[in-house]
C-alpha cells in the first residue's frame, strides 16, 4: 500500500460529551447563502462565514486563563464550516484543518497542555525533518471513517511540506474510541507499520485511563525514539 496506516481502538471509561452546533446560527447563515444571487460564488459565501464567524462566537465564546483561545477559535470555525456543509445544500465552503502541529476539536486540552504538546511536535518535526500533527476529532463528516479521514488531510499536507522526511498524523477521537496513525510514503522508512503498533501501545494504556495529554506526549516521544 502507498499509505500505509493502522487502527486501534481503545476503551474508555469516562463519559464523552457530543457537541451540537447550534442549529439557529447554521440556519441563519444558509438562508443568507440561499439570498445570494450567485450562490456558487464562493468568496462571496466565504464572506458571509467570516461575519457569522465573527458575531456568534464573541457572542457565545467566554474563556478562562487555563484554556487556548486559538484552539477554540480552530473548534469552532471547523465545527461552524461542518454542520453548515452538512445542513446547507448549497454551500460550497470546504471542510478545512489549519496546518498547525495541534488541532483540538474534541477540546480535551488546557492551554499549558496545548503550549508542551506543540512545542514537543514542533522539535521532533524539525529535529527528525518530518512533520507530525495530531489532531483531536468527534466527526469524521464528510468521511465515513477515521482511516478516510486520517489520509485525507496528511495527503493535502504532505503536498506542501518542506520536511524532506514527510509527515505523520495522529488523529485521535475520544469520542469514537479510536486513533489512526497515517504516514506519507517518505515516512514509511522511518516508521514502521510494528513500530506505529508499538505507540499505539504504549498510547492505549493512558488514553483508558483518561490521561490523554500524558498518552500522546509518551507517543510523540517514542516516534522520535524511532525515527
Amino acid at each position: 500500500m502507498k499509505h500505509k496506516t493502522l487502527l486501534l481502538l481503545f476503551l474508555l471509561s469516562t463519559t464523552i460529551m457530543l457537541f451540537g452546533q447550534d442549529s439557529t446560527m447554521i440556519k441563519e447563515t444558509c438562508e443568507m447563502i440561499q439570498g445570494l444571487k450567485n450562490k456558487d460564488d464562493i468568496d462571496s459565501q466565504s464572506k458571509i462565514f467570516s461575519k457569522q464567524m465573527q458575531t456568534f462566537f464573541l457572542s457565545s465564546s467566554t474563556f478562562s486563563e487555563r484554556e487556548s483561545t486559538k484552539q477554540a477559535v480552530f473548534r469552532f470555525g471547523y465545527k461552524f464550516i461542518r454542520e453548515l456543509n452538512r445542513n446547507c445544500q448549497e454551500c460550497i465552503i470546504p471542510i478545512t484543518i489549519s496546518k498547525t502541529y495541534l488541532t483540538d476539536i474534541e477540546s480535551k486540552f488546557n492551554k499549558n497542555e496545548v503550549d508542551s504538546l506543540e512545542q514537543i511536535l514542533r522539535t521532533v518535526s524539525r529535529g527528525k525533518n518530518i512533520y507530525i500533527q495530531i489532531i483531536t476529532i468527534d466527526d469524521y463528516y464528510p468521511y465515513n471513517s477515521i482511516e478516510d479521514f486520517a489520509k485525507k488531510y496528511r495527503a493535502v499536507w504532505v503536498e506542501n511540506t518542506t520536511f524532506k522526511n514527510g509527515t505523520i498524523l495522529i488523529a485521535v477521537s475520544f469520542t469514537k474510541r479510536q486513533i489512526r496513525i497515517s504516514t506519507s510514503e517518505s515516512a514509511m522508512n522511518l516508521l514502521t507499520d510494528e513500530e506505529c503498533t508499538e505507540t499505539n501501545d504504549i498510547m492505549t494504556p493512558y488514553f483508558k485511563q483518561g490521561k490523554y495529554f500524558e498518552g500522546l506526549i509518551e507517543g510523540v516521544k517514542n516516534i522520535r525514539r524511532k525515527i
